[in-house]
């Protein structure tokens, strides 16, 4: 039992401490086909549209860990399976900051 409680903690603690961030909403209560997600930066947008995961009550939208450092708007909307088209959602503006700079032990 032990054996299998710590194998269970060598995989589950890393999966959990190096989850990326994820721009997530709440899940949609009808049968959607696909998320499109306006992404704009510095002026200009692009669309990315695909699917998403429900955990819990998060619906995934898009792994945001890949994203390079800057300023960023996002906003959402759900197709459901008959092909319409929610409306966007609020805008969501975050930002994703450079690494610190130099690092050093001060007095």
């Amino acid at each position: 039992m032990k054996r299998i409680l710590l194998v269970l903690c060598l995989v589950l603690i890393p999966t959990l401490v190096w989850a990326a961030p994820f721009l997530a909403s709440d899940p949609s209560t009808y049968p959607i086909a696909e998320v499109e997600i306006q992404q704009t930066v510095g002026g200009v947008t692009t669309t990315i549209v695909g699917t998403y995961i429900v955990e819990g009550t998060n619906a995934k939208l898009l792994d945001l860990a890949g994203k390079t450092n800057g300023s960023y708007r996002f906003q959402a909307r759900w197709r459901v399976a008959g092909g319409l088209w929610s409306d966007l959602s609020l805008p969501f503006d975050v930002v994703k900051p450079g690494a610190p700079g130099n690092t050093r032990i001060v007095p």
